[in-house]
C-alpha cells in the first residue's frame, strides 16, 4: 500500500506534551496516576544507591555463542529502566539532582552498540559489512528516542556535554544509518514498523528541526525524507491488522506497537498544528485497532493470551485515555494504574512517560461499567464471552484461526476460562525468548507447540505450524442478544493435524450461567487413540467418579470428565522454555474410529 499523503507540516511546538511542569505536578497529585508516580520516585531513589549496571562483552556475545538472550537483556533492561525512572523522577520533582541521570546517559553512550544481539548481523565478526553500532533495530531506535527526548526536556538541568554527546550518538548510530539505507522493517506489517518508525520520528524531529541536526549533513531535506518514510512504515503497520482490528501478535505486542504509533501520531499532530493527523484515517483503522484490548479482556487483568502475550496483561489506562479522546468507542477501565514488571511500558521511556501524562486526561471519578457481552472477531475467529450477571465474573476466550500468524502458536481450538481474576484453564502465552524460539525448533517449546495448549493430541500427533492451511473452519457462532453472557461456537479443525487417517475433528463450546460444555468429536479411517489435553496455571485435582477440580483462592472449577476417559495429571516446568510451569490434565479416550464426548466445567466461588 502506498504511503498516505499529507500536507508538508510547518514544524512547531514541543510535540509530545511532556514539557509542561503543571502536567507533571498533575501526575503526582491525581488519583489516577499518583501511585505510579510514587513508585517511580521510590525506584529512582533505589537506583541512586547503586552503581550503573555493567554492560559486558560476555553478555553481548552470549547470544552468538549459545542463543541465550537473558544476560544481555538483564543488563539492557536494567540500564533502560534506570534511565526512564531517573528521567521521570526529575520531571516529577524539579528540585531533584540529575547527576545520577547524567551518569546513566553517559554509560549508554559508552555502550558498544544499541541493537539487540539477536538482531545484529555479523554479531561476532570484528569487521562486519555494516558496523554493529550503526544497525537500526527496535532497541537502537527506542534508545535514540529516549536520549533525545530526555536531554531535550531536561536541557536546562543536565550538563551541556552530556546533552551534546547523547544527541550526537543518536544521530550517528540511528538517524544517519536510517537515512542512508532502506530497512526491511519499513515494509513489515508488525510492531517493528511502529516502534522503529515512531522512535525515529521522536528522535529525528527535534534534531532535524530548523537545521538543528548538527554535523553529518543532516538538513531540512533529511527531515522531510525521515517523515515520509516513517509515515509509510506506520501505514504499513496499520495494514497488519485485520478488519476487526485484531493484533495477531497478542495484547502485549498491541501495546508495544500501538503505544509507539500513538506517541508518533501525537507528536506529528501537535508539531504540525493538526496538519498531519494519523487518527483521521479514511478507513477507520486506528479506531478499530484501539478497541482491540477491550475485546479480549476477560476478567481483571486476564486476557485472551493467544500468541506471544502474557496470560495477564495490565492495560495501560493512560494510553487508553488518550485513545478515548481521539477515536470513538474506547473503554478505559476504572481504578488506579500501576504497571508491573513485564508490562511493555515498564522501563520504556516513550511508553512510560506518555502513560503518566495521558493518564491525567482521565477524570479521577471515571467509572466504566463492566461489560457483560460476548464478542466474536470473525477474521481471527476469536470468541470472547464476559459473563457478569447475578454476581458472576467469568470470562471465556476460544479460538479457531490458523497456524501461520505473527508470533504464531499452534493453538487452533485452544481456549481460556477465568473467573474473578483467576485463571482456571489457560493458554500459556509467551515463552522464553532464545534462539530456538525463533527457529525451526520453535514448536518444541510447549508455549508455542500444541502440546502446551488445551487441544487434542491425535494418535500422538500435534498440530503443525508455519502453514495457513493448518486452519479451522467455523461451523456455528451463536450469541443471544437478550443474554449477552451466553454463546455457542463450533469449529472443524482436522486440517491443523497432519495425520493421514484423520477425517474430521470438531470442537464446540457452549457457555451459559457459569457452565461451559466442550463437545469434541472425531472420525478417522481407522481406530485412533485421542488425548484431550487441558492446560492450567493451577494444579488439577482428580476427585474420582469421573470428576476433577481446579481450586483457586476465590473460585473453583468443577470438571465432569467424558465417560470412559482415563485421566492423568502432569506438569511442564520452566526447563521446557516456559516462563511459568503449566499443569496438565490428559483425558485419554478409548481408541476408536469415531467418537463424540462432552467435558463440562462449572465455575463456583470457594467461599
Amino acid at each position: 500500500m502506498t504511503a498516505p499523503t499529507h500536507p508538508a507540516p510547518a514544524w512547531a511546538g514541543a510535540g509530545a506534551g511532556l514539557d509542561d511542569p503543571e502536567r507533571w505536578q498533575d501526575v503526582r497529585t491525581r488519583a489516577a496516576t499518583a501511585d505510579a508516580a510514587a513508585e517511580i520516585l521510590a525506584r529512582a531513589d533505589a537506583h541512586e544507591r547503586e552503581p550503573v549496571p555493567p554492560a559486558s562483552f560476555g553478555a553481548y556475545a552470549e547470544f552468538g555463542r549459545t542463543g541465550d538472550r537473558t544476560a544481555f537483556e538483564a543488563a539492557f533492561r536494567a540500564r533502560r529502566n534506570r534511565l526512564a525512572d531517573l528521567a521521570l523522577a526529575a520531571l516529577l520533582d524539579p528540585a531533584r539532582d540529575v547527576g545520577p541521570l547524567a551518569d546513566v546517559v553517559w554509560a549508554i553512550c559508552d555502550e558498544y552498540q544499541w541493537a539487540h544481539p539477536a538482531n545484529v548481523d555479523g554479531l561476532l565478526d570484528p569487521q562486519p559489512p555494516l558496523p554493529h553500532d550503526e544497525q537500526v533495530d527496535l532497541c537502537a531506535a527506542e534508545t535514540a528516542a529516549a536520549l533525545v527526548e530526555i536531554t531535550g526536556l531536561l536541557a536546562d538541568r543536565l550538563p551541556a556535554l552530556v546533552i551534546h554527546r547523547a544527541r550526537a550518538e543518536a544521530r550517528r548510530r540511528v538517524l544517519e544509518p536510517f537515512l542512508a539505507r532502506d530497512h526491511w522493517w519499513e515494509r513489515a506489517p508488525t510492531n517493528w514498523a511502529a516502534v522503529c518508525a515512531g522512535s525515529l520520528l521522536l528522535a529525528g524531529l527535534p534534531l532535524l528541526e530548523d537545521g538543528a541536526g548538527g554535523a553529518g549533513g543532516v538538513d531540512g531535506g533529511d527531515r522531510d525524507r525521515l517523515v515520509a518514510r516513517a509515515l509509510a512504515a506506520l501505514d504499513t503497520y496499520l495494514d497488519g491488522f485485520d478488519e476487526d482490528g485484531v493484533c495477531a501478535e497478542g495484547v502485549d505486542y498491541w501495546h508495544y506497537g500501538f503505544g509507539y504509533f500513538a506517541a508518533a501520531a501525537e507528536a506529528l499532530r501537535e508539531r504540525s498544528g493538526g496538519a498531519v493527523d494519523l487518527w483521521d484515517d479514511a478507513a477507520g483503522r486506528p479506531a478499530r485497532v484501539a478497541r482491540f484490548p477491550q475485546q479480549v479482556r476477560l476478567t481483571g487483568d486476564v486476557v485472551a493470551s493467544f500468541a506471544d502475550t502474557r496470560p495477564r496483561a495490565r492495560l495501560d489506562r493512560g494510553l487508553l485515555a488518550l485513545l478515548a479522546a481521539r477515536v470513538p468507542g474506547v473503554e478505559v477501565p476504572a481504578g488506579p494504574d500501576l504497571p508491573e514488571p513485564g508490562d511493555q511500558r515498564y522501563g520504556r521511556w516513550v511508553l512510560a512517560s506518555r502513560s503518566l501524562v495521558w493518564g491525567t486526561l482521565r477524570p479521577d471519578d471515571a467509572s466504566v461499567p463492566e461489560r457483560s457481552a460476548s464478542t466474536y472477531l470473525a477474521h481471527a475467529q476469536w470468541l470472547a464471552v464476559r459473563d457478569r450477571e447475578d454476581g458472576r465474573d467469568v470470562g471465556l476466550a476460544a479460538r479457531g484461526g490458523h497456524n501461520d500468524e505473527l508470533h504464531n502458536h499452534n493453538d487452533v481450538g485452544s481456549f481460556v476460562l477465568a473467573a474473578d481474576g483467576e485463571i482456571l484453564l489457560a493458554d500459556p502465552g509467551v515463552g522464553v525468548y532464545d534462539r530456538d524460539y525463533f527457529s525451526d525448533r520453535r514448536y518444541e517449546n510447549p508455549a508455542t507447540g500444541s502440546h502446551g495448549h488445551s487441544v487434542p493430541l491425535v494418535d500422538g500427533v500435534r498440530q503443525h505450524g508455519w502453514s495457513a492451511d493448518a486452519a479451522a473452519r467455523v461451523l456455528d457462532v451463536a450469541r443471544a442478544p437478550d443474554a449477552p453472557g451466553r454463546a455457542r461456537f463450533s469449529i472443524e479443525y482436522a486440517a491443523a493435524y497432519d495425520h493421514p487417517d484423520l477425517r474430521s475433528l470438531t470442537r464446540t463450546w457452549t457457555y451459559a450461567d457459569g457452565r461451559l460444555d466442550v463437545d469434541d468429536a472425531f472420525t478417522a479411517a481407522r481406530p485412533l487413540p485421542v488425548v484431550l489435553r487441558l492446560v492450567g496455571l493451577l494444579p488439577f485435582r482428580l476427585l474420582g467418579d469421573g470428576r476433577a477440580a481446579v481450586v483457586g483462592d476465590r473460585v473453583r472449577l468443577d470438571v465432569e470428565l467424558p465417560a470412559g476417559a482415563r485421566a492423568a495429571t502432569g506438569v511442564l516446568d520452566v526447563a521446557h522454555g516456559l516462563r511459568a510451569p503449566i499443569h496438565l490434565l490428559d483425558l485419554t479416550l478409548p481408541s476408536a474410529a469415531q467418537a463424540a464426548v462432552r467435558t463440562t466445567f462449572r465455575v463456583a466461588r470457594t467461599a
